[in-house]
């Protein structure tokens, strides 16, 4: 197994903070409960489309990192989460 240190300056790749962040996937899951957190909302998730579901939970797992995710990709759930299968 690899192991992926951070090189700052040298081909990171950041996190959309405006719409494509947890924060930002928070803040839907709060909307659709009707409740404002003072973020937006994410753009691929916004409450609205919660708004069926009584029940949300969200696990969260974090420090993985998108280069680390594509070396373990496979044909699971993280292929489609990538968007590769």
């Amino acid at each position: 197994m690899k192991i992926y240190y951070p090189v700052w300056g040298r081909n990171l790749l950041w996190p959309d903070y405006r719409r494509g962040s947890l924060l930002n996937l928070m803040a839907s899951i709060a909307a659709r409960f009707g409740h404002d957190i003072g973020y937006g909302q994410a753009s691929l998730l916004p409450g609205e489309r919660l708004r069926p579901h009584r029940r949300i939970v969200l696990i969260v797992i974090d420090g993985l990192g998108y280069r680390l995710l594509q070396e373990w990709n496979g044909s699971g759930f993280l292929a489609i989460i990538l968007g590769e299968n």
